[in-house]
């Protein structure tokens, strides 16, 4: 399943170097009950916050997903340093997709897969409720938006008078390594990502 720039048949075909046309029919709209997007916690190496997906049980996704083989999804991982690939249940996480005949779900799709953050996703405590930094459940995911307001959230909390502006001029400053690392950091510190609570398939040892 994906998000962001990985929905594009274009960015597709880059990554796994084969033609746009074939890209485009990998390519296909499905829905996943249980799973909703956010903002992973760190800025990118171009100065963006990426999107990333987390648990949430009572939300309807209607995204993309991906039809790859093996060796193409090693390739996908490879420029994905950010994130892990998942495996999750199509039992806990339920996988629709819609056609002439309505919403069905996929024959024989026990299991699909995620690009999960290493670094969690954007969160922070209700306002009014004491933060109990050992406590990560009780944070709130700041639900996909655009970059400006991403950044005004952080600036808000971080009282960073920086992070203002537009989100050319704020991307272009943050791609700048030391500057976007020193504010991942800085995320971290003040306690405003948790972990996406994806639950992955659990593999026996072979």
């Amino acid at each position: 399943m994906s998000v962001g720039s990985n929905s594009s048949p274009r960015v597709v075909a880059d990554k796994l170097d084969i033609a746009p046309d074939e890209a485009r029919r990998r390519i296909g709209s499905v829905t996943v009950c249980g799973v909703a997007i956010g903002h992973s916690a760190h800025v990118s190496r171009r100065g963006f916050v990426a999107a990333a997906p987390y648990a949430a049980p009572d939300h309807r996704l209607s995204t993309t997903a991906l039809w790859l083989a093996e060796d193409e999804l090693d390739c996908l991982d490879a420029t994905e340093p950010n994130y892990r690939r998942i495996s999750v249940s199509t039992g806990v996480f339920r996988l629709t997709t819609v056609d002439s005949r309505g919403e069905e779900i996929l024959p024989g799709v026990r299991e699909f897969d995620l690009y999960d953050s290493l670094h969690g996703v954007l969160a922070s405590t209700p306002h009014g409720m004491p933060a109990d930094r050992e406590v990560l459940a009780d944070r709130e995911v700041l639900p996909f938006g655009t970059q400006t307001a991403v950044y005004g959230w952080l600036a808000h909390r971080l009282i960073d008078t920086d992070l203002t502006g537009s989100a050319e001029q704020l991307c272009s400053r943050l791609a700048q390594p030391a500057i976007g690392t020193d504010l991942t950091h800085r995320i971290h510190a003040a306690g405003l990502a948790r972990a996406s609570a994806l639950s992955p398939v659990e593999r026996i040892p072979s």
